[in-house]
């Protein structure tokens, strides 16, 4: 089963904070290609969800810790990193096939899925060059700061 790890700093949220802890959102590095193209997919699978920058106003009023490297989804006033917040985003999708690849990997042991999760992260610049033609991002997301 996938645990959740609290990662909000010792004085809490703040006060600007108190409406978006209503959203579910997912933080990302803008800057990344293949983040980008990640968040195009998990936005056909959760059209309603918040996205937002990994250094955004947003991110910043939760007080999470600044030093994490890694995709963050806060769900349910829970925040998700690494391998468990890529199996809550499809654990929670609108798509039947990507529930049932989350609730198949989530019984992996979490260091191998992280593991995976750390090796994909540390190359996905090479990556991106590799898979994706433009070294750019076209993708909109609505909700975004």
């Amino acid at each position: 089963m996938v645990k959740f790890v609290v990662l909000l700093n010792m004085n809490g949220p703040s006060e600007k904070a108190n409406n978006i802890l209503k959203q579910d959102i997912l933080f990302y590095d803008h800057e990344c290609i293949m983040c980008s193209h990640f968040i195009g997919f998990i936005y056909e699978l959760h059209p309603t969800l918040v996205f937002s920058k990994i250094n955004s106003k947003r991110y910043e009023n939760l007080n999470l810790n600044p030093t994490i490297d890694s995709v963050v989804f806060y769900f349910s006033r829970n925040v998700y990193i690494k391998s468990d917040a890529v199996l809550m985003l499809f654990l929670h999708s609108n798509s039947r096939k990507w529930r049932l690849f989350a609730a198949i990997f989530k019984w992996a042991p979490k260091w191998i899925r992280n593991f995976l999760y750390d090796i994909i992260a540390k190359y996905r610049k090479q990556i991106s060059k590799l898979f994706f033609k433009n070294n750019y991002c076209n993708i909109s997301i609505k909700k975004e700061d």
